[in-house]
């Protein structure tokens, strides 16, 4: 994709560059590195930049492993998370409640606070101050439309994955994973 997809080839030589020098520091042939078709590695799908500046050795046994090695993948998307503003033990998103219509502008950035939202007629169901910022989020149409109100941490999620149904997906697997008794907590990275 570096040299046969015009509008993105400056990205992607960047990723092919940063695969080379990954490839030499981790001395791994280049030929036996698997990938998706458009280069994200291992288990956590870094691009190689990524892996640059994210990777971390989870398990501490002085090798990065996002291929094989789960501690290793887990530690590395913690670290992402937190390096982008993970708020550690405040909510990721909130049920709602609407009157009204009110508008879902499919963004996914925080930027109203959860008072203006209140007054636009989206209620968050939850214990958080009016002055949190929030974005309103619809998911489906109709009688089996969902609302939730995404707070910091849901935006952090989208820098992970830029898709919101992708961010709500975690939440929701969170959540059923907590419900279960599923949840290890552990210490940010």
């Amino acid at each position: 994709m570096a040299f046969e997809y015009p509008p993105r080839a400056t990205f992607f030589r960047g990723e092919l560059e940063s695969l080379l020098v990954l490839a030499q520091a981790q001395k791994l042939n280049v030929a036996d590195i698997r990938s998706s078709y458009a280069g994200a590695l291992g288990m956590p799908q870094f691009m190689p930049s990524s892996w640059q500046k994210y990777a971390v050795d989870g398990d501490e046994d002085g090798h990065i492993d996002l291929w094989q090695n789960p501690s290793d993948a887990i530690a590395s998307v913690a670290h992402f998370l937190v390096r982008h503003g993970w708020q550690s033990g405040r909510p990721v998103a909130l049920k709602a409640t609407v009157d009204g219509t009110p508008d879902a502008t499919g963004g996914i950035k925080p930027d109203t606070s959860l008072a203006e939202l209140r007054e636009q007629g989206v209620r968050a169901l939850g214990d958080v101050p009016g002055s949190e910022l929030g974005v309103f989020l619809r998911y489906g149409e109709g009688d089996k439309a969902e609302y939730w109100v995404g707070l910091q941490n849901f935006y952090v999620i989208t820098r992970y994955n830029r898709s919101s149904f992708y961010a709500m997906s975690v939440v929701q697997l969170a959540e059923a994973l907590e419900h279960a008794g599923l949840v290890v907590t552990a210490a940010a990275p």
